[in-house]
């Protein structure tokens, strides 16, 4: 294969001035398009807390890999920058240099006749259907396109370098993004040496020697410790390993279809290159693990994040098409414009309104003629965290003292004006192992954690937040006292000794994985240890692609079950079990060692649970010295205290693991583990709510959970009484057993005095 200068031979027509011209006159319209700069707002919520945070770092003494570590790194805030402090004006000197870096390189490859009006025809069309993304991914296609120049210039070197350099910046913006890239050029330099052997072999040898002493220098320079970077080599590395666990959310299965024709036609594109000869064919290798990479982020969690994977997509082949020879030039041409249309299929899905095609450019048209600064108000013209102010009074007790936050709303010290004295996993969903849960406790127990805890009793994807981490919820149990609540947040103060200093074991049992783990009775605070471990074939999924939720369900001793999406990694940490709060009420009542429930039994389900290793050893721990005592909480009826009311029940069933109920019987099957009944039921009598829902199986009662909203039942009835009439109830089908069951309601009435009841319906349970 010879060189791309070689191999692209322009038809003859392009060297006509017209021709030049409508090329520039692209270009232009290219540049206007990708150019992208946003300011973002100081507001609550889960991302502007991680935005935020990146930003007041950079403001402030606390050091990634020393003080905290996250997906971004020291140059986060460039991709997401706020006024605070130089932030802004120095991300758009970034951008700026970045966008006119692609300008340049879209100009010379135009003027050198590197590509063809044809091609840089369907390259607009890639960057007008192409999603707007954050600075992280445009530096990244920003080195794919210096690949592409180093491949097609005899003397490729500098642009390589360049691509080396941008490599390494993109390490300390986001770690992905950075992993996107280093694999192409690794990839690229070898394949360089079977083509050009002097020119590959220095590539490699650039590559292996430049990437990680730039990346050692970088750090240095930021925070001389050699520890400190280890700690953040280690930290990115954890998080990013078991994201694709902790953090996977499934979607629309046509979409993955749709992603893996995508793939298809890139294998297809990678032939059609290698068949023609094209000088371009290792671009083609070198970029495939750039697009598994844009493929896992895209639909590990797939929702809004499939749009990093189509619009990676088409930029990857509109580059590709963009430099490639003139051989076959018709089919490459077809594949990409087939491509760009699944990809915007793909984008409307997420974005019906509007489509997602940009012709304005008016991020670049905003930079000229919008000087309105930042925006950091909402609609109304109102502050947008003006609901996260905390009295005077707290403020003045908390002063200038460091102050954490728990599990995620950052935006409070924003809010407030504090010190803000983070865990090191700042938003504490995100500690998805156990070396991550125990860097937070571990911060929690020592001299240099925050005198004040300030703590909302929330969490993402029905996960909870105590189990989420359960060393870190220790060492905030152990350490922490509430001082005053505050709405929906509790102000926790740091105390002067320790609750307890030891754990005392209470047993160990093996279970098979699929077991429902009882625990032992105890007055005193039981943790529980589950570790997990994948099997062979559970790591190369989770390499490859993902591990799909894993479930867990607790049973109290009232017959009621609560349903948790876990963080596999961090249950080896133990799991405070027995008096486990359920929301911010219960929390408080047990720091004064009080408790409404006790939780008697625990189970793992879902469908990757056959991943796991099926024997497993629970270990049971106890804190000694603390004894909680029961809260009596206010109990329904016993059947024979109230009569049955004569009139008929007004409820419906909706779903039965989240399946719409069309028929009778209902079926689950074993291998379910559970069998998850929602639905709503009201009290017609007087118009109001019910009281509370029992389910009946075989005569067994299991309690419900009650109070769930239901506007919809309220707009339907007319009746905005019945607004919260939603109710959930558990069933464990290990108590059960294959076959049918009887299952009927008992929905008692607002004022307790009786209760309506359903029909019998039936419940088939198939073996697994």
């Amino acid at each position: 294969m010879g060189s791309l200068e070689q191999a692209a031979c322009p038809i003859a027509f392009e060297n006509r001035r017209p021709v030049m011209a409508v090329k520039l006159l692209l270009i232009v319209y290219i540049a206007l398009l990708s150019f992208h700069f946003r300011i973002f707002p100081l507001a609550p919520g889960l991302d502007p807390s991680w935005m935020f945070t990146l930003n007041y770092v950079v403001n402030s003494s606390l050091l990634f890999g020393k003080d905290l570590v996250f997906t971004y790194g020291p140059l986060g805030f460039l991709a997401h920058p706020q006024a605070i402090g130089h932030n802004v004006p120095v991300a758009l000197a970034c951008h700026l240099f970045a966008w006119l870096l692609f300008v340049t390189l879209m100009a010379y490859g135009a003027r050198r006749r590197l590509f063809s009006l044809v091609e840089l025809l369907l390259f607009t069309v890639v960057v007008i259907a192409s999603r707007t993304l954050m600075f992280d991914y445009s530096v990244t296609f920003l080195v794919l396109l210096l690949l592409c120049f180093s491949a097609a210039r005899r003397n490729g070197i500098p642009y390589f370098l360049a691509a080396i350099f941008l490599s390494c910046a993109l390490f300390f913006i986001k770690i992905s993004a950075g992993l996107m890239v280093v694999p192409a050029i690794l990839v690229l330099s070898v394949f360089d040496i079977f083509r050009d052997r002097k020119k590959g072999l220095i590539e490699l040898g650039l590559s292996l020697v430049l990437l990680p002493a730039m990346f050692v220098a970088g750090y240095l320079l930021y925070n001389p410790s050699v520890a400190d970077m280890l700690a953040y080599l280690r930290g990115i590395v954890e998080i990013s390993s078991e994201y694709n666990v902790a953090m996977s959310n499934a979607g629309q299965p046509h979409e993955i279809y749709l992603a893996l024709s995508v793939l298809g036609a890139y294998v297809y594109f990678c032939i059609l290159y290698y068949r023609s000869g094209d000088a371009l064919f290792p671009l083609t290798v070198a970029f495939l693990p750039s697009l598994l990479m844009g493929f896992k982020h895209g639909f590990v969690r797939q929702d809004g994040h499939v749009g990093l994977f189509s619009t990676t997509a088409m930029f990857i082949f509109g580059l590709l098409l963009l430099f490639s020879g003139p051989k076959r030039r018709v089919r490459k041409s077809i594949v990409t414009i087939l491509v760009i249309g699944a990809c915007l299929v793909i984008n409307f899905w997420h974005k019906p309104k509007p489509f997602p095609v940009r012709f304005l450019p008016t991020e670049a048209v905003k930079l000229v003629f919008d000087h309105s600064g930042p925006k950091t108000a909402g609609p109304a013209g109102g502050d947008l965290l003006a609901e996260e102010k905390l009295s005077q009074d707290i403020l003045e007790k908390i002063g200038r003292s460091g102050v954490g936050v728990f599990p995620w709303e950052v935006t409070y010290v924003a809010a407030n004006n504090l010190i803000y004295n983070p865990l090191p996993v700042f938003q504490a969903y995100s500690a998805y192992t156990a070396y991550l849960d125990n860097w937070n406790g571990a911060h929690l127990n020592g001299g240099e954690a925050p005198p004040w805890l300030l703590m909302d009793f929330a969490d993402i994807d029905d996960r909870h937040c105590l189990v989420d981490v359960p060393a870190t919820w220790l060492s905030m149990y152990r350490w922490y006292e509430p001082f005053q609540r505050v709405g929906a947040m509790l102000v926790l103060k740091r105390a002067e000794s320790p609750r307890f200093d030891r754990l005392d074991p209470a047993g160990r049992e093996g279970h098979r994985i699929t077991d429902e783990i009882q625990l032992p009775e105890s007055d005193e605070p039981l943790l529980v240890r589950v570790p997990m471990d994948l099997t062979f074939w559970g790591k190369l999924v989770k390499l490859f692609y993902k591990i799909r939720r894993i479930n867990m369900v607790l049973t109290d001793d009232a017959g009621g079950a609560y349903i948790y999406r876990i963080v596999p990694d961090t249950l080896r940490n133990g799991v405070f079990a027995n008096y486990l709060p359920m929301n911010m009420d219960e929390l408080e009542m047990l720091y004064r060692s009080r408790s409404p429930r006790r939780i008697v039994s625990l189970l793992l389900f879902g469908d990757d649970l056959k991943l796991y290793r099926k024997k497993i050893s629970v270990e049971f721990l106890k804190i000694p010295g603390i004894r909680i005592s029961r809260v009596a909480r206010q109990q329904l009826p016993a059947d024979a205290d109230v009569p049955q009311s004569p009139q008929a029940a007004l409820f419906s069933i909706d779903s039965v693991n989240d399946r719409i109920i069309t028929q009778n019987p209902i079926t689950v099957s074993m291998s379910e583990a559970i069998a998850r009944i929602t639905g709503w039921a009201v009290d017609p009598a007087a118009g109001k709510a019910a009281e509370g829902v029992y389910v009946y199986v075989d005569g067994k009662p299991f309690c419900g959970i009650y109070g769930a909203g239901r506007p919809d039942v309220a707009e339907v009835y007319s009746n905005p009484a019945y607004t919260y009439s939603g109710f959930c109830c558990t069933v464990l089908l290990a108590r059960l057993g294959p076959g049918l069951h009887s299952v009927f309601f008992k929905i008692f009435a607002h004022d307790k005095k009786n209760y309506y009841r359903s029909s019998t319906m039936t419940l088939e349970v198939l073996p697994k």
